[in-house]
């Protein structure tokens, strides 16, 4: 199991997550290559996801938008709203991340503007899960894969299911060439 801090392990508890198990977007990391800039959109406090993805080589940024600071925090760094840095056309992300972000969308417009965020951020490769629980939206997976559907229209959408949810793993239908590193 990874190495969490009694702090951090004691977050993932009280938000009635397993941190014994790694998140389920972990499953769809045999799509990362070498050299892609990562964004764990939702990163939460710890940025436990964006750790990862360092001691792997990547180089990954984390947001998230519940929280009213930005700072470095150990060596990592928050993205700034509205992600100037990246953004601009040729500089933005290859992969965007979403993990346990659209189940706590309090409404449909909400969720509408998470996967218009998602698609704006990164043209080449969306991870993102829906887990069982929990939801504060009564949308059941099936809707949502086809609200992703029409969202990210342009993407070829996979969907996986594990055992508390749905992964999904949107990759855009024509290559798109890729910016000098």
């Amino acid at each position: 199991h990874r190495n969490y801090t009694d702090e951090e392990r004691g977050a993932r508890i009280r938000t009635g997550r397993k941190w014994q198990r790694p998140p389920a977007v972990e499953k769809a990391f045999h799509l990362l290559t070498k050299g892609d800039i990562i964004l764990d959109y939702g990163c939460g406090k710890y940025q436990t996801l964006v750790r990862r993805l360092r001691l792997m080589g990547y180089v990954a940024d984390g947001c998230d938008l519940s929280m009213p600071w930005h700072w470095p925090r150990e060596g990592l760094r928050f993205a700034s709203w509205p992600f100037t840095e990246r953004t601009s056309p040729g500089t933005g992300y290859d992969v965007v991340i979403a993990s346990n972000v659209l189940n706590v969308q309090p409404s449909h417009d909400h969720l509408a503007g998470v996967f218009d965020e998602l698609r704006r951020l990164s043209p080449r490769l969306l991870i993102f899960n829906y887990p069982n629980s929990p939801r504060k939206l009564d949308i059941t997976a099936r809707k949502l894969r086809e609200l992703a559907g029409y969202y990210l229209k342009g993407y070829t959408l996979e969907h996986a299911f594990y055992g508390s949810g749905t992964l999904t793993v949107a990759t855009e239908k024509i290559a798109m060439p890729r910016r000098e590193k």
